[in-house]
């Protein structure tokens, strides 16, 4: 097979087996994936599976705005926290004391995730404690609490709609 074009006058498709290639146009912008990667002109937007999505030329990547790839990260200096619906990654990037990360129960939705990392490499001698909110029996793999305990420690959790779950 050369070539297969789809085109409805204002929207086309072509796939071209010589060349490797696959290219959408739509009004303003062409985006062309081929066998190296993806590109699009300047503000082109692109669409790709599982979500990656993004604008042209950003970050050394053509087409995907490397920023799409990353996750909400929360850095924590030594406080108590409250985990908050807009958190994914929460990070403690120093610690003089043991520290507590409280999880209020209106975050417990089933397939809710949560990801909570020591990047100061101090929980070994400065526990952090992962501690559900009292008075509702939820349970985090059958413990009121867990800890980051060691140096660099991580650890992450998701939500069954009655309890937390550590993840593999």
């Amino acid at each position: 097979m050369a070539s297969i074009e789809i085109s409805d006058g204002a929207a086309s498709i072509i796939i071209d087996d010589n060349a490797g290639s696959l290219e959408i146009t739509q009004g303003s912008g062409d985006i062309a994936i081929t066998e190296v990667g993806v590109a699009g002109p300047p503000g082109a937007s692109i669409v790709g599976p599982a979500g990656i999505d993004g604008t042209n030329g950003t970050n050394g990547l053509n087409g995907i705005d490397a920023n799409v790839l990353t996750v909400p990260r929360t850095e924590v200096n030594d406080v108590n926290y409250t985990l908050l619906v807009t958190d994914y990654l929460v990070v403690y990037t120093h610690l003089s004391l043991a520290r507590t990360i409280n999880i209020p129960f209106a975050l417990l939705a089933s397939g809710r995730t949560f990801k909570f990392k020591d990047e100061s490499g101090l929980a070994g001698t400065y526990n952090v404690t992962l501690l559900p909110e009292a008075g509702h029996g939820t349970l985090i793999d059958g413990q009121t609490s867990i800890k980051l305990e060691l140096n660099y420690d991580a650890v992450s959790i998701h939500g069954s709609g009655t309890n937390w779950h550590v993840e593999a």
